[in-house]
């Protein structure tokens, strides 16, 4: 059948659109982000009405997807669930190139209002209404929504009437009667939920909730797990535009978001392979489930795949309304017709309470809470050293408790899948954590997504880590990892991750992928187990560098921290209140200007010199007391840091100097050697050399050169005093070359920057340029031609790569 096909080809997950015993002729292409798609046969269908646009329309825009694909025997029509006209292509110029086709579908128009945000709408303007608690309103929501999945067919102004059959319902979809009893929903109620949630006014679209439910069930139950509370203002939402509610949070930096598209191919990866535990039972665990976004992908992944044994589901979560919200899911996910039995258990608990016995799991899925340590309170603080026993280590994140307890509660041969912070897996803090881990399970997939597309709500870099319960060379599985890289470009990490789907289904090893891929901007390649474990960290590179390249990066001796000791600037915390403009700093008396410093940062590092707009407070770490610091400053004190004080006071380790700022790295700031000074993120621009410590770095680093570096320059006279030189290093590292080379260490940022944090560049390999211009003389000639300016971006990497010993191609 053509869908067969075309996932293959386009490495998508497809799923019959009306449930798996529905037909096949109208199907959902599961790709995760902007490329998910409905596709109708339209040869095959027996449906008469299947060309008519705007039920194509409802059926995407339900099904959370943004175009409809109607294929017939000539000619492909793709209609967007946003309104726009339908567009009509030749068939067989679509079938000739696939991935083009999806790349229109991906590119064409704006995303059409969210069926979540629609339905999550309806949901707080039922909360606005109904009494009780927050468990009890999510229940009742959970209820409406069960009572019209059970009667599809019923008009909505009819799905008041049955209002009583609410409570009884509900039972089948593992709700609980006494929390729908306890919202006290009515019958005028429950017609005003359905008739907004049934059809959106603004474009008269019909909700086929059954369809939301079962294509896009895990992003909708995490919303309404996680739907903020309730503003005063939404108790009129009744008739408008739901999407004209904020009702998903912007940031989740404490609860953990799982991206659907993502926990969908963990699921697949994860259970490839799997095997049936001692009592007849595939059982796959969720330690931290949520609103059960793993365990439905799992059990959506195992239909795909033609399972047919026993499957024990179970998930822990300390929230209550998580745990309702993921027994409605798989109720829901088991009621649509699987063709395995399905056993769900769902317990409200702590993973990290190790007086709790777990289950035994074959496969463990996961996306732990992301909580860095100086963001626990000291009872999470405690229960995270606790857990972690003696592998603990300095400042851990709470993500590596849940991960180890995880691996140790494990059945031998088990996979354990996560999601966790990129830090977790790059940090010299985390590195003997890293080994411990290493002695119980064996890694066999990593990956790393620079794409923020995947992760709608997310604020730290996550990465993917896949084990095996057995420690290298005790499981089947230690030969190779798999590594998964994708760089910030949209659609980077859509397509590796499509890209790796497609190969599997091929039965293909992914191994070093073509430079050609994805334009640089994504790579899959497997690299030897013990090689990685020597690593020292277990980020997987971009793998991008040419072969040649390689080759000459081993042959240097030095690394960045061999010849620069790497400081990080001052985190100033208030920012108004401790950094003032040139304005600013005019305006106070001559007396006290003496207290501020020229800053060096993001807005004032380009083009190898500084140019400060900006001035630094930067004697409070010299002041003792208030009292001191009004008489050495008054003006400033009182315009700037009085009005600032009860937040500068509330900072964590504020303490009662509480106008020093957040960190002030003081060890260095007072030194008059000179340095080079840089942005946090870089590309191909942002090194400075400061030849007297003039500049305070904020938000940067300042990079000292080492005794090595030295005392090259003095065996070196030809290629200048250590000022020169440090001129010449911001030439090479202001370049695309050192960008390069520099990236298969470091981790990407928005904008296709890298971070310069030192437990990724110190890595990096870095030449001696006294060296260097002693072998390669000529090389003078060409500092020459820059005439004492800061060469163009074309010769600087000419620089670069002489340095390097790369050849750049025309």
């Amino acid at each position: 059948m053509i869908f067969e096909h075309w996932s293959r080809r386009l490495g998508l997950a497809a799923t019959p659109l009306f449930g798996p015993h529905a037909g096949r002729e109208h199907v959902a292409m599961l790709d995760g982000v902007a490329g998910s798609f409905v596709l109708s046969d339209a040869v095959a269908s027996s449906v008469d009405d299947v060309r008519n646009s705007d039920i194509g329309r409802s059926w995407s825009w339900s099904a959370m997807m943004r175009h409809h694909v109607l294929v017939d025997a000539d000619n492909v029509t793709v209609t967007s669930s946003s309104g726009s006209s339908p567009d009509r292509i030749r068939r067989r110029a679509v079938e000739d190139d696939l991935e083009g086709f999806l790349a229109f579908l991906e590119r064409k128009g704006s995303p059409s209002a969210d069926v979540v945000d629609h339905v999550i709408g309806s949901f707080q303007g039922l909360r606005a209404r109904v009494t009780g608690s927050d468990t009890a309103q999510l229940n009742a929501f959970l209820a409406l929504l069960a009572l019209r999945l059970a009667n599809p067919a019923v008009p909505a102004d009819d799905m008041p009437d049955l209002i009583g059959q609410l409570a009884e319902n509900a039972e089948t979809f593992g709700l609980d009667p006494d929390g729908i009893e306890e919202a006290t929903l009515s019958v005028d109620l429950a017609r005003k939920f359905f008739a907004t949630l049934l059809q959106d006014s603004r474009s008269g679209r019909e909700l086929r909730i059954d369809l939301t439910v079962r294509h896009a069930g895990a992003e909708l139950f995490q919303a309404a797990h996680l739907a903020p509370p309730v503003q005063p203002a939404q108790g009129e939402l009744w008739g408008m535009s739901a999407t004209g509610v904020r009702v998903r949070p912007h940031s989740l930096k404490e609860i953990a978001y799982t991206p659907v598209g993502l926990a969908r191919i963990l699921a697949e990866q994860s259970l490839q392979g799997c095997k049936i535990g001692a009592d007849g039972y595939l059982t796959i665990m969720d330690p931290t489930c949520g609103s059960g976004s793993f365990l439905v992908e799992a059990i959506a992944a195992l239909q795909r795949s033609g399972w047919k044994s026993k499957v024990r589901v179970v998930g822990y979560d300390i929230s209550p309304t998580a745990i309702a919200t993921a027994r409605f899911a798989i109720a829901c996910a088991k009621r649509d017709g699987v063709d395995f039995e399905v056993q769900a258990v769902f317990e409200q608990r702590d993973f990290l309470d190790d007086e709790q016995e777990v289950a035994s799991a074959q496969v463990i899925l996961m996306n732990p809470p992301f909580r860095s340590w100086p963001d626990m309170s000291k009872a999470e603080q405690r229960a995270v050293r606790a857990s972690l026993g003696a592998d603990y280590r300095g400042r851990p994140d709470k993500s590596m408790a849940f991960i180890q307890r995880a691996v140790r509660s494990a059945e031998e041969g088990a996979i354990i899948s996560a999601l966790l912070p990129g830090g977790v897996l790059a940090s010299e803090s985390g590195r003997a954590w890293r080994e411990s881990l290493a002695r119980l399970a064996t890694p066999r997939m990593i990956g790393t997504f620079g794409d923020h597309s995947l992760f709608r709500f997310a604020t730290v870099n996550a990465c993917a880590l896949s084990l095996v319960k057995g420690a290298a060379g005790t499981v089947a599985h230690d030969n190779d990892v798999q590594m998964m890289w994708a760089s910030e470009i949209q659609g980077a990490a859509s397509t590796a991750l499509r890209t790796l789907r497609r190969e599997r289904m091929a039965g293909e090893l992914v191994s070093a992928a073509p430079a050609s891929r994805g334009e640089l901007s994504w790579n899959l390649y497997a690299t030897p187990l013990q090689d990685m474990l020597l690593k020292p960290n277990w980020l997987p590179a971009p793998g991008l560098l040419k072969a040649e390249e390689r080759e000459a990066l081993g042959a240097l001796r030095t690394r960045v921290s061999d010849l620069f000791t790497v400081h990080t600037g001052v985190r100033a915390g208030e920012r108004k209140a401790f950094i003032l403009t040139s304005a600013e700093l005019d305006d106070l008396p001559a007396a006290e200007r003496h207290a501020f410093r020229p800053i060096a940062e993001k807005r004032s590092i380009a083009g190898g010199a500084v140019n400060p707009t900006e001035y630094l407070f930067s004697v409070g770490e010299d002041i003792m007391t208030e009292a001191e610091l009004k008489r050495a400053a008054p003006c400033y004190y009182e315009r700037h840091l009085l009005p600032a004080k009860s937040a500068l006071g509330s900072r964590a380790r504020a303490g009662e100097r509480w106008w020093r700022q957040s960190e002030p790295r003081n060890k260095w700031r007072t030194s008059t050697e000179p340095r080079i000074v840089s942005r946090q993120w870089i590309k191909n621009d942002g090194f400075a050399v400061d030849r007297d410590g003039a500049f305070a770095v904020v938000q940067g680093f300042a990079w000292f050169p080492t005794t090595v570096l030295k005392r090259a320059i003095k065996a070196a006279p030809d290629a200048g005093e250590l000022v020169e030189v440090l001129g010449l290093y911001t030439v090479l590292m202001s370049s695309d070359v050192f960008f390069r080379v520099a990236r298969e260490y470091s981790t990407n940022a928005g904008g296709g920057q890298i971070t310069l944090q030192q437990k990724h560049v110190n890595h990096v390999p870095l030449p001696l340029i006294p060296d260097v211009i002693v072998q390669k003389p000529h090389l003078l000639d060409e500092i020459l031609g820059w005439r004492g300016q800061f060469p163009e971006l074309d010769r600087r990497n000419a620089f670069a790569a002489a340095c390097y010993g790369f050849i750049i191609e025309a």
